[in-house]
């Protein structure tokens, strides 16, 4: 048999052998190739939503994980030095196969859900923002789907954030706060090293 003289480092060889004894093997080849480098290209690459037009995307995406290696454990700092990096506020980036808009400027935070507020009153609750990158983060009552949960802890936000309910919480904020500086001043050794303030706050 030709199969035994080409041996396993010569399949390649033996493959293009038989596909030229065959008469429609060419083309069929062909298709099963494009086929499967499409289905590939698009298990690696393609979103849920196609790239939006006109909004800078952080360049760096690898295929299948997008900006999910890179965002690493903290994602708020990341997406802001991002912001800094690159210089805009607004942009998109690739959770895996989800594409995302990151916000950071409250100027146009402000500008996109005030002047949308009809279509943005509601949210779905999507796995990779509410299960993965909000693991490390908590949820903002804003980023919580519409239902009846969230009218109760809005309303709740209301009730405790109103104008009498904050002088009840002064000898807490006063504890917090004495807290918070002692233990600054006794991780920078008194001003000495300096140090990252965000995990204190």
């Amino acid at each position: 048999m030709e199969s035994k003289t080409h041996g396993g480092s010569n399949w390649l060889g033996y493959l293009s052998h038989q596909l030229r004894e065959q008469e429609h093997a060419g083309p069929v080849f062909t298709a099963v190739v494009v086929v499967l480098t499409y289905v590939l290209y698009t298990i690696m690459y393609a979103t849920d939503i196609p790239h939006i037009k006109g909004m800078p995307e952080i360049p760096g995406a690898v295929p299948v994980f997008g900006h999910l290696l890179k965002l690493g454990e903290d994602h708020a700092s990341v997406c802001e030095k991002w912001w800094r990096q690159y210089n805009h506020s607004v942009f998109q980036i690739k959770l895996g196969n989800t594409r995302a808009v990151v916000v950071n400027s409250f100027d146009d935070c402000k500008k996109m859900l005030l002047g949308n507020q009809n279509a943005v009153i509601n949210c779905p609750k999507l796995y990779t923002f509410h299960g993965v990158i909000s693991s490390t983060q908590a949820f903002t009552i804003g980023s919580l789907p519409w239902d009846e949960s969230c009218k109760k802890k809005l309303k709740a936000a209301g009730t405790a954030l109103g104008r009498p309910a904050p002088r009840d919480y002064y000898a807490m904020f006063d504890q917090e706060s004495y807290c918070i500086l002692r233990d600054m001043k006794k991780d920078s050794r008194d001003g000495q090293i300096e140090i990252d303030i965000r995990p204190y706050i």
